[in-house]
């Protein structure tokens, strides 16, 4: 399994990265990739099983706009949003994140 996590803050990251490395199901099939932007993570886009994506990112595109990106090119790509901003689900339920 191909997981991306993007977030612009490392220990955030790094946080998240190790509470999947944790989960029991063969975690050593697994590989993680580490973004620190919405545009670096929809420049290196590979073949990911499974995104995780904070919403609001410094930078010029903020999660949502990363998730409409990814929609574009993979309807059945599973998106998680995870994020300590407070946002209306409003303006995420349009890109169909995982829920």
């Amino acid at each position: 399994m191909n997981i991306a996590i993007c977030d612009d803050c490392r220990s955030d990251r790094k946080n998240l990265k190790e509470l999947i490395q944790r989960v029991d199901r063969c975690p050593e099939e697994w590989t993680i990739y580490e973004f620190h932007s919405g545009e670096d993570v929809i420049e290196n886009c590979r073949e990911f099983d499974l995104v995780f994506l904070d919403i609001n990112m410094q930078g010029s595109m903020k999660g949502t706009q990363v998730a409409e990106r990814i929609r574009e090119r993979n309807k059945d790509l599973v998106i998680s949003f995870y994020t300590g901003f407070d946002c209306p689900a409003s303006q995420v339920i349009h890109v169909q994140p995982f829920t």
